[in-house]
């Protein structure tokens, strides 16, 4: 009774196995991406907007993906400004300077810049706390007054370890120094409002 239909049996067999085998494959490649690889991955887009007297800057950064290795530490995002020859402008007022984190549509974490050397500098949490990532979409607002700047210039500077906190007052993170501690890995994505 069997012997004309062994393949209907066997068939759908070798097929679950296959099926197994190649989800296993599948899950162990598919490990994601690492901090120090997130860089590749990120998406920092920055817009300029000018009036008479005033200029308004606008970064928005998204994660594509999230780091395998965990999210520790704190971020920190600089503007640079400049004028028609390229230097930087240090002489302006600030009218408005706002970082927003968000969890969907939801407001999660709000600071303000403090002034650098050469900037702006914002401190911002990166971290999974109960199922809400912060740090990992954001967007920071600086309206200041000017009529030398023509574009702007916006660092990213995202940590993966708990650190102290950052003493370095350049806003271009060129020379990063911590508190207490050497050593913290780190990288520094910068994107420009052109020129």
């Amino acid at each position: 009774m069997l012997e004309g239909n062994k393949a209907l049996y066997i068939l759908p067999g070798i097929l679950i196995v296959l099926m197994i085998v190649g989800g296993m494959f599948f899950l162990n490649d598919n490990e994601g991406v690492t901090n120090e690889e997130l860089i590749d991955e990120i998406e920092l887009n920055v817009e300029i907007h000018q009036s008479d007297e005033s200029v308004k800057v606008r970064a928005h950064w998204d994660w594509t993906v999230a780091p395998a290795d965990g999210l520790n530490g704190d971020d920190y995002l600089g503007m640079v400004f400049y004028n028609e020859s390229g230097e930087v402008v240090e002489d302006f007022s600030v009218v408005e300077s706002e970082l927003q984190l968000f969890h969907s549509d939801e407001v999660i974490e709000q600071s303000h810049a403090i002034e650098g050397e050469n900037g702006l500098i914002f401190t911002f949490t990166n971290q999974l706390d109960e199922h809400i990532s912060y740090g990992n979409l954001g967007e920071a607002v600086v309206t200041i007054e000017s009529d030398e700047v023509v574009f702007a210039e916006v660092f990213l500077l995202h940590t993966w370890v708990n650190h102290s906190p950052l003493v370095s007052a350049d806003a271009t993170f060129e020379m990063v120094e911590f508190e207490r501690g050497s050593g913290i890995p780190y990288w520094v994505l910068n994107v420009s409002t052109g020129e």
